[in-house]
């Protein structure tokens, strides 16, 4: 049993439980009555770097998860800001009981389908690495004369440009390292570019960069095409290059390499948090299906009207002739979770929306289940 009063303050233990969570979970920052999803940045020896909810305060952060019925609660002190980033230092950690204070909705319209796993989309494309390889080839004949340099990246690890375009959420585009102020303001900055690929092992002749993020499902990027040219590099450059990502990323999965269920699931039970379903057992069902896993799928009202969404698997519970397989929504920004909340109240209208953080201990009602069981 929980003791509620307990604080845990030391920092190297309430490091470790974050760490040890937060990479496949939904993390939250309560703020003014509501919850929005935190991106975190990096996890430093003292310090925890997260993208800005936009907030312009000064006061302590409490950010929040939940795990195996268990609220996890952090309080950080809130050391400044970064360009978009906020700094900040642990100072204590709550765990509390979880309770799902929003009841669940019968669906009898939405399913989910074409469903894979995140952890699995990287590893499929290395595996075919040969054919994926002739294709960029074919691609970069047709502009050798134009590009001095390009390549793809496609890998389980994270790279420092792939960091770059993860955490900044846009492209790299330097049209001239000797210029600061010529790249676009929509852009990772030059100082951003510089600090992290000053000293990057390559052709001292680059002068230009352009660097574009190859998402699967325009919600997860699993690598990039970058561009490096001895002269500089304008609009025109970018637009021959978007024309290359797009055709090669087509070309890519042209072909079926990638574990995916094509059954169309009906949803059991939904609320803006969680989902539960029914999925038949199949040769790659453990490929795709896993606790703790984040699964990438189609959330359909019909054939044309569908989202694509994540979601992290929080059960997955036998039956005489199916799985039951409970989900919590995966969104890591406030623009993703309203796109999804609206989606579904478009088709469920009576859908309740949790915008408070109410705590198991500040409830009259026994503690149940976390959010996504």
């Amino acid at each position: 049993m929980l003791n509620k009063d307990a604080l845990i303050q030391d920092k190297e233990v309430i490091k470790k439980n974050f760490e040890s969570n937060y990479t496949n979970i939904p993390v939250f920052m309560v703020y003014n009555g509501k919850q929005f999803p935190v991106k975190v940045i990096s996890i430093n020896n003292d310090t925890f770097i997260i993208r800005s909810v936009g907030r312009s305060d000064s006061e302590e952060r409490i950010i929040s998860f939940t795990n195996d019925d268990k609220l996890y609660k952090f309080t950080f002190k809130f050391l400044g800001t970064n360009g978009n980033f906020e700094i900040l230092q642990p100072v204590a950690l709550k765990i509390l009981p979880a309770a799902r204070l929003l009841s669940r909705i019968q669906s009898n319209k939405l399913y989910i389908t074409n469903i894979s796993n995140q952890s699995d989309i990287a590893k499929s494309l290395v595996s075919d690495s040969v054919r994926i390889n002739t294709i960029l080839k074919g691609f970069s004949s047709k502009v050798k004369d134009k590009i001095s340099t390009l390549e793809l990246f496609i890998h389980e690890r994270v790279d420092v440009r792939l960091k770059l375009l993860n955490d900044h959420e846009k492209i790299i585009f330097i049209p001239d390292k000797s210029n600061a102020e010529c790249v676009p303001k929509d852009c990772v900055t030059y100082v951003d570019y510089m600090n992290q690929l000053r000293n990057a092992k390559g052709n001292e002749k680059i002068v230009s960069e352009i660097t574009l993020p190859m998402k699967f499902r325009n919600i997860f990027t699993f690598g990039y095409l970058t561009a490096q040219n001895e002269i500089p590099m304008d609009e025109g450059f970018l637009k021959i290059i978007n024309a290359l990502s797009s055709n090669i990323k087509k070309e890519i999965f042209s072909k079926p390499i990638i574990n995916e269920s094509k059954e169309a699931s009906l949803i059991l039970d939904i609320n803006s948090e969680g989902f539960s379903i029914f999925h038949s057992n199949f040769a790659n069902f453990g490929k795709l299906f896993s606790i703790g896993a984040i699964i990438i799928f189609e959330l359909c009202a019909s054939a044309e009207e569908k989202i694509t969404c994540r979601a992290s698997i929080r059960y997955i519970k036998p039956t005489e002739k199916q799985f039951r397989i409970g989900c919590q929504f995966f969104t890591t920004s406030e623009e993703e979770s309203k796109d999804l909340i609206n989606y579904i109240k478009k088709h469920i209208p009576n859908l309740e929306i949790k915008e408070k953080l109410v705590e198991a201990e500040k409830s009259d009602a026994k503690p149940t289940v976390s959010p996504g069981k």
